[in-house]
């Protein structure tokens, strides 16, 4: 994939697990060094990791970040009313297109039941990137209220 600034995002992301001191924070993203890094909490499932580096991947290729100092902070969710609206606006943009099995997993998920808690459990799709895909659904009108 080609970023908006050229070359593959591979090229430019670097991605790092490290021991992160605080409480709550999965990763830290930042384009103020040269190539752009994501540091990854060791602790992550192979889940949380993946969907830390599609948000990292589509910060990357849509210079989302430069908007904000060049850095998001990747907090876990609390309560998903609570979500960051900036995160979830930019995985909307990306999700379906990079984890289409993904949408598959949440779409399934959602005959079984309507709760927010339980679609993001069933559908084994880690929090963030499963609200986006049901804020998705539910613009396109394929949820019922």
């Amino acid at each position: 994939m080609v970023g908006k600034t050229g070359g593959p995002v591979e090229d430019r992301l670097r991605i790092e697990r490290r021991d992160i001191p605080v409480e709550d924070l999965d990763g830290l993203y930042t384009e103020r060094t040269s190539p752009t890094r994501l540091a990854l909490c060791t602790e992550l499932s192979r889940e949380e990791e993946e969907s830390l580096e599609v948000e990292a991947e589509g910060l990357v290729e849509t210079g989302r970040a430069a908007r904000w100092g060049g850095r998001e902070w990747f907090f876990k969710p609390r309560a998903y009313e609570n979500m960051s609206r900036r995160r979830l606006y930019n995985l909307r943009k990306i999700v379906e297109q990079k984890r289409p099995d993904w949408v598959e997993q949440v779409r399934m998920a959602t005959l079984m039941d309507n709760e927010v808690y339980t679609i993001v459990h069933l559908s084994g799709v880690p929090p963030y990137p499963a609200v986006a895909i049901l804020e998705n659904m539910k613009a396109r009108g394929e949820l019922k209220d």
